[in-house]
């Protein structure tokens, strides 16, 4: 195989990589890009050529996965524990104290974007962990990164001397255990971070990352970005970010040249843009929050499930404690397949209100479709108990059984769902029926019956 790349070659990987990623390759890094390429090419000999590769990723159903394993190898991930003290020292001095004493939730919830191997959540972590009591609070803090193996080696949470160099002797200390050469992260620490892969430049952003962030960390990023996708990004933060939430970007970085809505303000020897502080009704222009639900509403039985977020987003903001959202949020992610988002939701729905049965259904439907059968029991029984009358409960508990061998109690809940389901009008159609009436599933109870005896 051919190992130069031509300045044609260069130039379409150069471009598909900024348009897919925001990531731009300039000229200087050309070899850096051949060895990166030439290293997923040869790694099973499936690739003829350049061209051959390029395709895969750019036509072949797997391409996506690929270029996620591409982007770990040209992505830059060498960082350090409390990197920019002076950054820190701002979030601990000023802007966590300012939410503290000005926020009437008692939830913080910290964003660090293109979080690399993990060194600067971790830090975050640290510094809230050590600083403050947040009794009663709920905290989170979220990381993500384009690439994969970095997101792998943060999850571990074990490093090299190296990457704790600049942290103080006291949360060495503290919050590390030593392993050989090695320093490990206490659990108290790893726990208070969770990690996932996102892509900045993709929209719309997902409502675990679309809205109501107190603050949010993007340091050593946007400087691989060109001009208009660092400009698309940025407003992305900001649509992001609560009103008077703070964006925290590296110091080789500066938004001068990029328009944004953002205030610049020093607090201590640091420099931080801040969203101006608005009240919400002004924010959002005065709308009633049950009209925007009711849109969210519509656009979800429209199965135009983006805008269905967004407007369920919106009224998170004015009211993070509204069950009823969170569990539409669950149901639209289900429909989406995205399940883990959506037991996100039906938990944060359950944290709320306890005692909903049908956050408790939905909980076990997503856990049936992911496998995991007697998660999904459990759940489908408290289910049952808090809404016994809901056939639907029984019908999916018998699929269950009979799935998992258990032909006494499929039989049971197969009858159950049949007594219930004969009570109700049969051309009726049930919430969670698939659009089914009433009658069809009494013949599936029945059939599922016979099959079992």
């Amino acid at each position: 195989m051919r190992t130069e790349l031509n300045k044609q070659e260069f130039e379409r990987f150069q471009e598909f990589i900024s348009k897919n990623s925001g990531i731009y390759i300039d000229n200087s890094n050309l070899d850096s890009l051949r060895i990166a390429l030439i290293a997923r090419i040869t790694r099973d000999m499936c690739f003829k050529d350049f061209n051959d590769y390029y395709n895969f990723l750019k036509f072949h159903p797997k391409g996506k996965e690929e270029f996620n394993e591409l982007l770990s190898l040209i992505t830059i991930t060498e960082t350090y524990f409390f990197r920019e003290p002076n950054q820190f020292d701002a979030l601990k001095d000023y802007i966590i104290p300012e939410i503290v004493n000005e926020k009437k939730e008692r939830e913080l919830r910290i964003w660090s974007a293109g979080c690399s191997t993990g060194e600067e959540p971790y830090t975050i972590a640290m510094i809230l962990r050590d600083a403050f009591r947040f009794k009663d609070w709920k905290i989170e803090i979220l990381a993500t990164d384009v690439n994969n193996r970095a997101l792998e080696i943060a999850a571990k949470g074990v490093y090299s001397q190296r990457s704790i160099r600049k942290a103080p002797k006291r949360y060495i200390e503290k919050y590390f255990e030593q392993e050989n050469d090695r320093y490990r992260l206490r659990d108290e620490i790893r726990d208070m971070v969770t990690f996932r892969y996102f892509n900045l430049i993709k929209e719309p952003y997902p409502l675990s990352i679309m809205g109501a962030w107190d603050v949010i960390f993007c340091r050593n990023v946007t400087i691989y970005f060109k001009k208009e996708s660092t400009q698309r990004v940025i407003h992305n933060f900001f649509q992001s970010l609560n009103p008077g939430g703070y964006l925290f970007v590296g110091h080789s970085e500066s938004l001068y040249h990029i328009p944004n809505k953002f205030q610049v303000v020093k607090l201590g020897q640091a420099f931080i843009y801040r969203k101006e502080k608005l009240e919400l009704e002004a924010y959002y222009k005065r709308e009633d929050t049950e009209e925007i639900y009711k849109k969210a509403i519509n656009y979800y039985k429209a199965e135009d499930f983006d805008k269905a977020i967004l407007e369920l987003n919106r009224c998170l903001a004015f009211n993070r404690n509204d069950d009823r959202v969170h569990f539409t949020l669950a149901r639209v992610y289900t429909d989406k397949g995205r399940f883990e988002q959506a037991v996100e939701e039906c938990k944060k729905a359950l944290e709320i209100n306890p005692l909903s049965g049908k956050a408790h259904f939905l909980l076990g439907i997503i856990y049936k479709k992911k496998g995991l059968m007697y998660q999904a029991i459990d759940e489908l029984k408290k289910a049952a108990m808090l809404d016994p009358e809901f056939p639907l409960t029984h019908f999916n508990l018998a699929s269950i059984y009979g799935n998992i061998g258990d032909h006494r109690e499929a039989c049971s809940e197969y009858n159950s769902a049949i007594k219930l389901l004969e009570k109700r009008p049969k051309n009726e159609v049930l919430d969670f029926s698939g659009g089914f009436i009433n009658g069809i599933l009494i013949e599936a109870c029945k059939r599922g019956l016979k099959r079992l005896r």
